[in-house]
């Protein structure tokens, strides 16, 4: 995890505007999201979904915090608006999985 963990440290403002690095953190993004399923935040404080048990736990907060980083930068990325447009005027979106470096 603590791999996927450094996607904030391993860029600079001019990598954000890089295929590449959208292309690297891609990946990263799936990942934490299986690894994050489970986890929930609620007035502040992270939640085990399944059991409604508060977490402490200091990795699961960073990774929280990288994967919202990635998904704003991601999704605010040209590739990502583009791919998203070509969709929606297709109309198949509905049944249509966006991965906008095909």
């Amino acid at each position: 995890m603590q791999l996927c963990l450094n996607a904030m440290l391993n860029h600079s403002s001019q990598d954000v505007y890089s295929r590449q690095w959208y292309q690297n953190n891609f990946q990263k993004i799936i990942k934490l999201t299986q690894l994050l399923a489970n986890v929930g935040r609620i007035n502040g404080r992270l939640l085990d979904v399944n059991s409604n048990s508060t977490i402490f736990d200091d990795q699961i907060e960073h990774g929280t915090h990288t994967f919202k980083f990635l998904i704003r930068v991601f999704i605010g990325s040209p590739f990502v608006q583009h791919k998203i447009r070509q969709v929606l005027a297709s109309n198949t979106y509905k049944t249509t999985y966006i991965y906008p470096f095909q």
